[in-house]
């Protein structure tokens, strides 16, 4: 993915996951670890990070 994804694709990829975690109403810690690590290996910067978690978690509504 590293080689052949934009920087937008794999920000894209990131807040698909926080979408996902947060469809169920509630965040789990094992799921914000996960999406944290796989982030981190995509080399999404911290900032582009809590920007997909924010947008997820707004686009998800209230909990």
């Amino acid at each position: 993915m590293n080689e052949h994804f934009t920087q937008a694709q794999k920000i894209h990829v990131v807040e698909t996951m926080w979408q996902v975690a947060y469809s169920d109403a509630h965040l789990d810690a094992h799921e914000n670890h996960l999406i944290s690590k796989i982030a981190g290996l995509l080399h999404v910067m911290h900032g582009e990070y809590i920007g997909a978690k924010m947008r997820a978690r707004e686009a998800a509504g209230p909990a």
